[in-house]
């Protein structure tokens, strides 16, 4: 018996506060737009006012002086003036932009004639970053990257160093053109036990291997 007269005195209080609450609604001179009114409210909540900010340039070419590093101003924007073949890599081919076979009858006229250039380091390479997903690569001396773009055909990171910029503008549109820009850093800079600035020439026939005046002449 208390507990019918309970359960009775709670459901008359709810209903109570249901209709208070309900005339109070409808006292409210703002009733109509009360809706509308929270969604518009809980709109501006989820999505506060922020200032835009410029989206930054992805740069995947570097070079350094003589105290830090900076984006590199070479760029590789028209690719219509290089030789363009196929690499091929036990992961599909891709893109590579070379040289013609006058100019460079060694790794350009490997990769003219057969689509390959010293494959059997490139899958010995390659065989030993398959075992170890967190291994990734360094190419020094890139040249036109034979090495790198194989390497990062396989979804590895690559860093590419070279001191020649015609060396650069090859590797910077093949890179492009296979999409590597997330895989591939390229250095422009030589490398040496020494900070200093050097002349550097090419071999003809073998333009792409860099020659300097303490090893070779710059006019062979």
């Amino acid at each position: 018996m208390k507990f019918n007269v309970v359960v009775k005195i709670g459901c008359l209080g709810f209903c109570c506060f249901v209709v208070g609450w309900m005339v109070a609604i409808q006292q409210c001179p703002y009733s109509q737009h009360t809706t509308s009114a929270f969604k518009g409210w809980i709109q501006e909540a989820k999505t506060p006012a922020t200032t835009k900010r410029p989206p930054q340039p992805d740069y995947f070419i570097y070079h350094r002086d003589e105290t830090t590093w900076h984006p590199c101003n070479i760029t590789c924007n028209d690719p219509s003036k290089f030789t363009k073949t196929a690499l091929h890599t036990s992961y599909g081919d891709t893109p590579i932009f070379i040289y013609s076979s006058i100019e460079d009858k060694h790794v350009s006229g490997s990769l003219l004639r057969d689509g390959r250039w010293e494959p059997q380091f490139v899958d010995l390479i390659s065989g030993l970053l398959r075992e170890d997903d967190d291994l990734h690569f360094i190419d020094l001396g890139t040249n036109v990257g034979v090495f790198a773009l194989s390497i990062a055909k396989m979804n590895r990171k690559v860093v590419a160093v070279d001191a020649l910029a015609m060396n650069v503008q090859r590797l910077c549109a093949s890179i492009k053109a296979g999409n590597f820009t997330k895989n591939i850093k390229l250095v422009h800079n030589a490398l040496s036990d020494v900070r200093e600035s050097v002349p550097l020439g090419v071999d003809k026939g073998n333009v792409g291997v860099p020659l300097w005046p303490k090893t070779k002449t710059l006019t062979k």
